[in-house]
C-alpha cells in the first residue's frame, strides 16, 4: 500500500473550513459582479423608446424576411434542379453535402467582410441557412 506524502506542518491547515473561507474570501475578484437592470427601469425604455424599438423590429423582420424568402426560392429552385438532372445531381448534391452541417454562423465573417452592404450580409446569412434544409429536402 502507498503513503501519501504529507504536508509540512507550517503549510497544513489547522482548521480545513477556515483555510478554506480564507482562501475564497482573499483571493481579488477579477471581474465586478453583473448589473441587472431593474424591471421597472426595462418597462420605463420601453415605453418612452416604443417608436424605435418598433421601427427596429420591423427592419430586423424585414431582414429576415427578404433572406427567408431569397434562400427559400433559391434553395426549391436548386432542389428540383438536382432531382430533374442527373448531371445537376452529380456535380451539386456532393457540394450541398459538404457545405450544409457548415452553419451560416461560422462563415459570419466571410459575409461581413465580402458583403457590399451592411444589409446584404445578414440576408446572405439568413438565406443561406434557409437554402441549404430546402434544397436537400426538395
Amino acid at each position: 500500500m502507498r503513503r501519501r506524502r504529507q504536508l509540512p506542518l507550517e503549510l497544513r491547515p489547522r482548521e480545513p473550513e477556515r483555510f478554506l473561507l480564507r482562501v475564497t474570501f482573499q483571493v481579488p475578484c477579477v471581474a465586478r459582479p453583473p448589473f441587472f437592470a431593474p424591471p421597472q427601469s426595462l418597462l420605463d425604455v420601453a415605453v418612452e423608446d416604443w417608436a424605435r424599438l418598433g421601427l427596429s423590429t420591423a427592419h430586423s423582420l424585414r431582414l429576415l424576411a427578404h433572406g427567408f424568402v431569397l434562400g427559400a426560392g433559391v434553395g426549391f429552385a436548386t432542389g428540383v434542379w438536382i432531382g430533374w438532372s442527373r448531371i445537376a445531381g452529380y456535380w451539386v448534391h456532393p457540394l450541398l453535402r459538404f457545405l450544409g452541417p457548415v452553419p451560416a454562423s461560422a462563415l459570419l465573417p466571410l459575409a461581413f467582410f465580402f458583403a457590399p452592404s451592411s444589409y446584404a450580409a445578414p440576408v446572405f446569412l439568413v438565406g443561406l441557412a434557409t437554402f441549404f434544409p430546402v434544397a436537400v429536402l426538395s
